[in-house]
């Protein structure tokens, strides 16, 4: 059956929408299915679930498509969504919680001179449940998975309450399944948390594709509308898009500008494209240097650039952590806070075949800064 979808809205990137072929996260899918599947039969699952990774690697895109799995396949299982914005305080939370299951909450405590768990909620039928008593009040009717994106900007008390109820929720043998998704930064959040949620969980690093996945993510959506490559340029298109999923989107939406059903794509709609596609890539640098600028960044972004050149293109953790705190000590910041920073912003990423070493982040965005950083006479050499 031909895809009715616009050509010009087959690819959106940055909206995270779901691509039009989410490529390269079969091991992502085959375990949530799997949870899945034990969620249904009644059973509790035996690890939560934790999905994170560098900003513009899909990570929402992949939780949006494993909630419209549920939707699709699993009729049974309720599922909410949820990010730090919605949930604030503890108090939040439980009423949050409270409302995706229909129950109409008469008063939430203040948790002024309580406990932390005890944190709880009066319901209109006068019955008082802690995070815990609520989340399987929420499981008796139907298993229920509750999706956090954004995961690493949740208060260190939200994070405690929530990782605390759902060990206790399925150690009761409840159907409840926790899926969590962050930047790199999200370990840092769980362990401000004090809990082992972590170490406990199933955990998916998110990084950029395989070639084989970044061909794939181009060629089978445009395949239902009869549109090929000529040899050698899908391969040409995700060398420039350096394999990272954002850039990938950003060619096919560029491309999809340019061609009609049933056309084969070649070098020459790559070159009409190519002005288009690189002026989005910088307003994203833009925004990422931004960030950098605004953390009070830039130095240590700077001296990090030198670094990535002399000894790149990875670095060992040991050495990149050392020569950030030396930094830092002269500006009097924190070493480990700021690496983890950078980490979060994309400036820099622990590499996928290594979890000790770390490798430049984005793609181009260490030029893009380096570039910057010369035109404004900051001692950047390129």
């Amino acid at each position: 059956m031909p895809n009715e979808t616009p050509l010009e809205e087959l690819f959106l990137p940055g909206t995270g929408t779901i691509p039009p072929h989410l490529a390269g996260r079969g091991r992502e899918q085959d375990y949530f299915n799997r949870c899945l599947r034990t969620l249904v039969q009644g059973r509790p699952i035996a690890q939560d679930m934790i999905v994170y990774g560098p900003r513009g690697n899909g990570k929402t895109a992949l939780l949006r498509f494993l909630q419209k799995n549920i939707r699709r396949e699993y009729r049974t299982v309720s599922s909410a969504w949820m990010t730090p914005d919605d949930i604030p305080s503890p108090q939040a939370l439980l009423a949050e919680i409270a409302a995706t299951g229909g129950l109409k909450v008469k008063k939430v405590s203040s948790g002024i001179d309580l406990k932390l768990f005890n944190v709880s909620v009066e319901l209109e039928d006068g019955h008082v449940l802690n995070a815990t008593q609520l989340i399987q009040k929420r499981c008796t009717s139907h298993p229920w998975v509750l999706i956090i994106d954004e995961a690493h900007m949740l208060e260190p008390k939200v994070a405690q309450v929530l990782l605390d109820a759902s060990q206790k929720v399925r150690g009761g043998g409840k159907a409840f399944f926790l899926v969590l998704a962050g930047t790199p930064g999200l370990r840092n959040r769980m362990s401000m948390a004090g809990a082992s949620f972590w170490s406990r969980s199933k955990k998916f690093p998110v990084m950029r594709l395989s070639p084989n996945a970044s061909a794939e993510a181009l060629v089978k959506p445009l395949q239902d509308f009869n549109i090929t490559f000529a040899p050698g340029v899908v391969e040409d298109v995700v060398q420039r898009a350096q394999r990272y999923p954002f850039f990938i989107q950003l060619w096919g939406q560029a491309l999809c500008t340019q061609i009609q059903r049933g056309e084969i794509i070649d070098g020459r709609h790559v070159q009409a494209v190519k002005k288009e596609v690189g002026e989005e890539r910088d307003m994203m640098y833009v925004d990422r240097y931004n960030e950098l600028r605004n953390a009070g960044y830039l130095g240590i972004a700077r001296h990090l650039t030198h670094l990535f050149r002399e000894k790149g293109p990875t670095i060992h953790e040991k050495i990149l952590r050392e020569e950030v705190e030396a930094v830092c000590a002269k500006e009097g910041k924190n070493g480990l806070e700021t690496l983890l920073g950078l980490e979060d912003l994309g400036y820099v990423w622990r590499t996928q075949s290594n979890p000790i070493a770390y490798e430049a982040g984005i793609p181009g965005l260490m030029s893009y800064v380096a570039n910057q950083l010369q035109k404004q006479n900051v001692g950047i050499e390129m």
